[in-house]
């Protein structure tokens, strides 16, 4: 995606990664978000975020929040 011929111009703005400090889920859990910007500065990007939770998991919560999150 990246690609300096065929990808899109953008860099890598942000990355975070985050898992529970407990192990109340057998380690489960992971969030990880990457933050893409244009490389010329102009305003806009794309963010991707990634979830990995057990089977059968309820995210439904969780899935509001992102929804109603602001821009």
């Amino acid at each position: 995606m990246l690609h300096p011929a065929w990808g899109l111009p953008l860099r890598v703005d942000h990355r975070h990664c985050e898992c529970r400090p407990c192990n109340c889920d057998g380690g489960r859990e992971r969030i990880c978000s990457i933050e893409l910007a244009p490389l010329d500065g102009r305003y806009g990007g794309i963010e991707f975020r990634f979830r990995s939770t057990a089977q059968g998991y309820d995210l439904t919560e969780q899935y509001a929040k992102l929804v109603n999150r602001p821009c």
